[in-house]
């Protein structure tokens, strides 16, 4: 059963180009621009130099040493008398995490008031092939629904991909699982990871992770206590839980799957098709 593609998915892809001549492009998709910039070179030097109570008016070659020495060392604050704005186009999991470390501010295209373009970047297996090929990987992780886009990545095909090349597949199921087929035997997934507050339509707090022996015989020795797996499976062994659960969202979530397998599986993921057309 194959996830659900982008073309599956179609309608919104329409915008064709989309990045501007005076760029310097990223990778396949990506491009940097400087769109606008407050300020300049002199007043970085000025910046540097306040410190000492002067001023200059002009730059001179002396400046432009001065400038690399700032660069150099890294003495960034007279860097912050300026103010540049970039147009970015970027994974949305690198802009994120420009935005949870506070780096500038930012403001996002939004497909409330946009259309979406038609060169988002969704992974082929074959790039998954060649880059293995040029470095070995113990496992390989994949998102298969990217939550602010809901985009789907082809998890059957990727993981194909990767266990050619003898690697563990770890599947980031959070916002899929319950939305679109993830079937973790049928297409051997070793470890697929999901939570209760997504498509299982339960209040957050429950995470649920599926483990094959493969992954289990892995395991490291790092030191690790909530996140223990063979702490889990011993308790599970016994009918239990390691850890004081939360019974209210077991039972909810208990709930909620019966809900789901009433529902039908197929009539569930169509359901999830149709809400994001809408």
């Amino acid at each position: 059963m194959p996830t659900y593609s982008p073309a599956r998915l179609g309608g919104v892809a329409v915008t064709a180009e989309v990045i501007p001549d005076n760029t310097i492009r990223v990778l396949d998709h990506g491009f940097v621009r400087l769109d606008d910039a407050m300020a300049d070179d002199l007043s970085v030097v000025n910046g540097a130099r306040v410190s000492f109570a002067r001023r200059k008016e002009e730059m001179d070659e002396s400046d432009e040493g001065l400038i690399r020495f700032l660069m150099r060392d890294r003495h960034g604050t007279p860097f912050e008398h300026n103010s540049f704005r970039y147009h970015i186009r970027c994974p949305i999991f690198v802009a994120r995490e420009w935005m949870r470390h506070r780096v500038g501010s930012f403001n996002e295209f939004s497909l409330r008031y946009a259309k979406a373009t038609d060169d988002f970047y969704v992974p082929e297996p074959d790039d998954v092939r060649a880059r293995l090929r040029e470095r070995e990987a113990k496992a390989v992780w994949i998102v298969q629904s990217e939550t602010s886009t809901g985009v789907v990545a082809d998890v059957r095909a990727l993981a194909a991909a990767a266990k050619e090349a003898g690697a563990l597949v770890v599947v980031d199921a959070v916002s899929s699982l319950g939305a679109v087929p993830c079937e973790t035997d049928a297409w051997g997934l070793d470890v697929v990871v999901s939570g209760s507050q997504k498509a299982l339509m339960t209040p957050p707090g429950l995470g649920t992770c599926a483990v094959s022996k493969a992954a289990f015989a892995a395991t490291g020795s790092s030191p690790r206590f909530y996140f223990d797996w063979e702490r889990t499976r011993k308790a599970q062994a016994k009918l239990d839980a390691p850890f004081t659960p939360p019974v209210s969202l077991v039972a909810g979530l208990d709930v909620a799957l019966g809900l789901l397998l009433e529902e039908g599986l197929e009539a569930a993921f169509e359901r999830h098709v149709r809400l994001g057309r809408a």
